[in-house]
């Protein structure tokens, strides 16, 4: 049973990996990243004890928590970039919508009179 499952997630892998490797938008180093750490999880899969080893190397008892650690560092990592992304395009809407308004804004005329209160 146990090569069934990591064909499966070896599939995973693979269908997760295509839009670092088919976007246009990310950079060489975002997509050689990807590939790396892919490869490495495809290592994890495929002779899982590996992670044991490195785990005790760094003094964590079993590999499956030395991943859980990186995991969360990821993702961790993966929330700032976003969060930070967010902040900037947040700022950019902002700064668009400026120059709108005071490109589509006309001068108060002279005849109008002002609402009463």
């Amino acid at each position: 049973m146990m090569p069934l499952f990591k064909a499966v997630l070896l599939l995973c892998l693979l269908v997760l990996a295509y839009p670092v490797f088919f976007r246009a938008r990310l950079l060489f180093v975002q997509r050689l990243l990807g590939a790396g750490i892919g490869a490495l999880l495809a290592v994890f899969v495929i002779f899982p004890d590996v992670s044991t080893r490195i785990g005790h190397f760094f003094g964590i008892g079993r590999g499956v928590d030395f991943l859980f650690y990186l995991a969360h560092l990821f993702v961790l990592y993966i929330v700032i970039r976003l969060y930070v992304r967010q902040q900037h395009l947040r700022m950019e809407v902002t700064e668009l919508t400026r120059t709108i308004a005071l490109l589509r804004a006309e001068p108060p005329s002279s005849t109008e009179t002002p609402p009463n209160k």
